[in-house]
């Protein structure tokens, strides 16, 4: 679809209220089900990481984000392997409570292990 309509821009959008995610930062109540509970898992890893590195900001939409980048990361991928042409994959993070669309942190950086030297 993205060859065929010469499609140049991509976004991902994810809202703040998503039930799924909301879930997950919180009770997680859903993580029996099926293969939510390693995403539930990586949520909280992340969650942790980001409450750790950032004291100011908010952590929620620092996981947001995160999760996005990540995601946007394997459809650029994909896309790298099957196109002539570069596609710009955005993402953007909807609260409904102001009814606005906010730009993830796309220089996000959440580091798996810490090393010092």
């Amino acid at each position: 679809m993205v060859k065929t309509h010469n499609i140049r821009d991509i976004y991902f959008v994810l809202s703040t209220d998503n039930q799924i995610i909301v879930d997950a930062l919180g009770n997680q109540d859903f993580s029996g089900i099926g293969k939510l509970n390693y995403f539930y898992n990586n949520i909280t890893k992340h969650k942790k990481q980001s409450e750790i590195l950032s004291h100011k900001g908010n952590p929620k939409f620092s996981v947001l984000s995160h999760y996005l980048n990540i995601k946007i990361k394997e459809l650029q991928l994909e896309l790298n392997n099957l196109l002539e042409h570069p596609v710009k994959i955005q993402g953007k993070i909807y609260d409904r409570q102001n009814d606005l669309f906010r730009a993830i942190y796309s220089n996000l950086i959440c580091l798996e292990k810490y090393h010092l030297n």
